[in-house]
């Protein structure tokens, strides 16, 4: 996958043709399938890919509750405060 200088902003402007991945059409290039590093707002950030269109993508983990988990199976609940597209 294509690193993407695109996070947290105008979805609709990534929908286009994507100028790191050669000028071809972002779906041609990605099926869609992104790579994703999430940042959340006590610090950590979780680095995995995700089917969807960018703007759907952005919907699902921005501003929204998630469990990481606190490592002794205990809960660690953060929300998300950032999408990159890498």
């Amino acid at each position: 996958m294509k690193n993407h200088a695109y996070i947290n902003s105008n979805p609709s402007a990534f929908d286009s043709n994507c100028a790191t991945c050669d000028g071809k059409a972002r779906d041609s290039v990605h099926n869609g399938r992104y790579a994703v590093r999430v940042a959340f707002d006590n610090g950590n950030s979780l680095t995995t890919e995700i089917n969807g269109n960018p703007a759907d993508i952005q919907a699902y983990y921005l501003r929204n509750e998630f469990n990481l988990g606190d490592g002794a199976g205990g809960d660690l609940m953060a929300t998300a405060t950032a999408v990159e597209f890498i």
